[in-house]
Parts: C-alpha cells; structure tokens; sequence
C-alpha cells in the first residue's frame, strides 16, 4: 500500500478483500489517525486508550464507543451497541 493514514486505503482494502461492507466492520485505534481514517472509510469506529491519545482527543473523531483497554471490546461488541 501505497498511503498512510488518515488515508483509508488500508481499510478500503480489508474491506473489498473480505467482501465486507463497511457496517460490517470495526476499526479499532488509539489515535486519531486511526479515527479519521476509519471516518473516511465509513466504518465505524472504537477508540482505544492504549496509546498516549486522550479520550477527549479521540471524541473529537465520532467514535462509536472510547475504551479503556482492549479487553474492553469483547463485551462491546457482545452487546450490540456497534452495530
């Protein structure tokens, strides 16, 4: 791949390579490069607080959902709040 984020090559990718629609994916990140990508690739978005990002910083972005650790994703998506 030819572009870094913010550019959504890399999901755009994923996506066609699985033949999945954006709503049926989630772009989990920890900065905002991460959300502004998946922003322009119409896939939703989880922030993650393991980088050195902030949470008021990666709300600035729309995410779905900001979580504190990766663990935290298992019940998120278990409850079908990311849809």
């Amino acid at each position: 791949m030819s572009r870094h984020k913010p550019d959504p090559e890399c999901i755009l990718r994923v996506l066609e390579t699985l033949r999945a629609r954006p709503q049926e994916a989630v772009y989990v990140g920890d900065s905002e490069p991460d959300g502004m990508a998946a922003w322009a690739a119409g896939v939703p978005f989880v922030g993650v607080l393991t980088g050195v990002t902030s949470r008021a910083r990666l709300l600035e972005h729309g995410p779905a959902a900001v979580v504190d650790r990766l663990g935290d994703l298992i019940s998120l998506l278990d409850s079908g709040l990311i849809a």
